[in-house]
């Protein structure tokens, strides 16, 4: 039952994020081109991630998720700025072509830390259902991912 609420909590909370969807395809393909974790993908694969993301606008203070939700999408900030937070320890601040979250598109874990919209915030999510369903579809984004996973690790050390 614990379990089923927190399921319910967590998706009636991503409702309350308004859906975005002002950008059109070829505009989500241009975005998508300046976030260094698409930057060796091919303009097909773009445009297949186009038609899959979904976006949300966050008002200020307004949190993206919290920690302990399950980890099922990664976003990537359109516009606006996030918070990456555990407890009150601000662990990172993100803008606009950052994204976060991508440890979601391998692995289902809960959250590690909270994120909030510092200001109105527009961001685009793509989910582990879909990344699964065109990772084989084209290298450059999972070396991408990667890349990333890797600069992430060794900034631990």
């Amino acid at each position: 039952k614990r379990q089923g609420y927190f399921y319910l909590d967590y998706f009636a909370r991503l409702c309350v994020m308004t859906e975005y969807g002002k950008l059109s395809v070829e505009e989500k393909m241009s975005f998508l081109k300046d976030v260094n974790i698409f930057s060796e993908t091919s303009e097909e694969f773009l445009l297949s991630m186009a038609t899959l993301l979904r976006g949300l606008k966050a008002k200020s203070q307004q949190n993206i998720f919290k920690k302990g939700d399950p980890g099922d999408a990664m976003h990537v900030i359109v516009s606006g700025k996030v918070l990456i937070q555990d407890g009150s320890h601000v662990l990172s601040r993100l803008h606009t072509n950052d994204f976060f979250g991508v440890f979601a598109l391998i692995v289902v874990w809960p959250r590690s830390a909270y994120v909030s919209a510092d200001e109105e915030t527009y961001v685009v999510r793509l989910s582990m259902d879909d990344f699964d369903a065109r990772l084989s579809d084209d290298t450059g984004f999972a070396r991408g991912i990667l890349k990333v996973l890797i600069g992430r690790l060794r900034n631990l050390y």
